[in-house]
């Protein structure tokens, strides 16, 4: 091969290589939801998490949560009392799922209906949501709101089937999910009430189980 054949044949090369980028980025997510008839309005909530609420990544993390429950229409609740749904979330690694380098992250939400005199893990559920993705250890923090834009369509409703969804990385959802931190801080209503009497801790026996 001359030296201009090999030229020709390297510029090519790299041109397939721009072109092949010049589609963006995107994400490919499995969405899992339920949901019985009267969860499809958006309500009232307040948000808990399944660990403490004094975890500083789980405040960013609810902070994400947050943003995008109002983007489906949510409203923060004023107080722990006045929510029409308690709202829990656990954001971790899917048991068992890896392949090579890969792991699969998976956000899971729960809507309870509150009910006066029952503890946390006594309500019944009134919704569930399961997201889930591949990506590498690396990828963790910058997945969730990835995570968060894909499952606003599903927040209180039943998916009715196994979806796979796909999301642009410079979808306008995604871009208002990821600047949630700067633009709500972490103020919104989040853990449980200061009240001690109000509700028994989420930890232990009295946690509600996600599955």
């Amino acid at each position: 091969m001359t030296n201009q054949s090999i030229r020709v044949f390297v510029n090519l090369a790299l041109l397939t290589v721009i072109c092949c980028g010049c589609g963006g980025l995107s994400y490919r997510v499995r969405v899992n939801g339920f949901g019985d008839a009267t969860s499809s309005k958006a309500k009232s909530y307040w948000l808990l998490p399944v660990e403490s609420a004094a975890d500083v990544e789980l405040r960013e993390q609810a902070v994400y949560i947050h943003k995008g429950l109002m983007e489906a229409g949510f409203i923060p609740a004023g107080s722990y009392a006045e929510a029409d749904v308690l709202v829990m979330f656990v954001y971790d690694t899917k048991d068992g799922y890896y392949y090579y380098n890969q792991k699969y992250f998976i956000l899971r939400l729960e809507g309870y209906y509150p009910i006066e005199g029952l503890a946390l893990a006594e309500l019944p559920m009134e919704w569930k949501l399961e997201l889930l993705i591949s990506g590498t250890p690396n990828h963790r923090r910058q997945l969730l709101p990835v995570l968060v834009a894909t499952g606003v369509p599903y927040y209180g409703r039943s998916s009715t089937k196994v979806v796979e969804s796909e999301i642009d990385d410079d979808d306008p959802l995604l871009e208002r999910i990821r600047m949630a931190p700067e633009t709500l801080g972490p103020l919104l209503p989040f853990g449980l009430p200061v009240k001690p009497g109000d509700a028994k801790p989420v930890t232990g026996q009295n946690r509600p189980k996600v599955i």
